[in-house]
């Protein structure tokens, strides 16, 4: 077992030369164009055949998710690439949330997490659970009815009592430190979307397991002292806006001294989570470029990097 994290560790540290500079963001942000922005990309491992429209620059980013998917299958054990693909399952329950399972059709679901969109439909309309992963059974049952605001509760508390109880079970502090961030970030979204639309928030419906508890929301005071003692790098003035940037500082600040470790399932891990946030934020950043928003925006969009 040993050799085998020395082999993977070896692989991950080889591909953490690719992960991109500031300063290459920072030219993709000022190009003139989208094709000059796609030319700054030319020798990483982002490189374009030919300029996209906005629908071919999410393809191409879509395909390199799923060969980060195809990675974790190879460098973690299956227990752990489980989690990791359970993750992403997340997008598919605020779809059926948001949306209901009548109109919803397969190519609305995210094809990364552990269940197709096609296995989720047949098993609503069947009401069978044949092939449905077994972490995926209790958030299923919760779903067969209509889904509402009070499912949307039951079933997101669920999904991270199963994602938390999974990464208990690998009794590794890395992992279980991350899983508290993602909880925290989820509650925090929450919290700042009930404030921007002047909805009033019952700290109840919160998802327990963080770093932050769910009573510290009763106080906005009180809720960013505990967000700061956790996350440093978190601002204060934290909004809806600017929510998705804090919680990724906040995740590379976490990630960032993995990368001095010389082997473990962490700099496997950790060089993962990366990619994901890279990946996510260099198509915001092409996808904003294909629109034409000014340079002075997308550099306001840049991501901070994993180096």
């Amino acid at each position: 077992m040993e050799l085998q994290n020395l082999v993977q560790s070896a692989r991950v540290k080889a591909k953490e030369k690719t992960f991109l500079t500031r300063e290459v963001l920072e030219k993709i942000a000022s190009a003139a164009s989208l094709q000059a922005a796609l030319l700054e990309l030319e020798s990483t491992v982002y490189r374009f055949s030919q300029e996209l429209k906005p629908a071919g620059i999410c393809s191409f980013f879509d395909a390199k998710r799923l060969n980060l998917l195809k990675e974790a299958e190879e460098l973690l054990p299956d227990k752990v690439y489980r989690w990791f693909r359970f993750r992403y399952d997340l997008e598919n329950l605020r779809l059926i949330i948001n949306s209901g399972w009548n109109s919803l059709a397969e190519k609305n679901f995210t094809p990364f997490g552990l269940i197709t969109g096609d296995s989720l439909i047949k098993a609503w309309q069947e009401k069978k659970n044949l092939e449905i992963p077994e972490l995926w059974q209790p958030l299923l049952k919760k779903l067969v009815a209509s889904p509402t605001e009070l499912t949307g509760v039951s079933v997101f508390k669920e999904f991270f009592k199963l994602s938390r109880n999974l990464v208990l079970s690998l009794q590794n502090s890395f992992l279980t430190r991350y899983q508290a961030l993602e909880i925290d970030f989820f509650n925090l979204s929450v919290f700042l979307w009930k404030q921007f639309s002047g909805e009033v928030l019952d700290w109840r419906n919160l998802v327990e397991g963080g770093m932050v508890q769910p009573g510290k929301y009763q106080e906005s005071s009180l809720l960013m002292a505990a967000f700061q003692s956790n996350y440093r790098s978190i601002s204060p003035s934290v909004n809806a806006r600017t929510w998705e940037r804090e919680y990724v500082m906040a995740a590379l600040e976490l990630l960032r001294p993995v990368r001095r470790l010389p082997y473990g399932l962490e700099v496997v891990t950790g060089y993962l989570f990366a990619r994901e946030i890279e990946i996510k934020g260099l198509q915001k950043l092409l996808l904003g470029k294909a629109y034409g928003l000014p340079a002075e925006i997308l550099q306001d969009w840049l991501y901070p990097v994993y180096q």
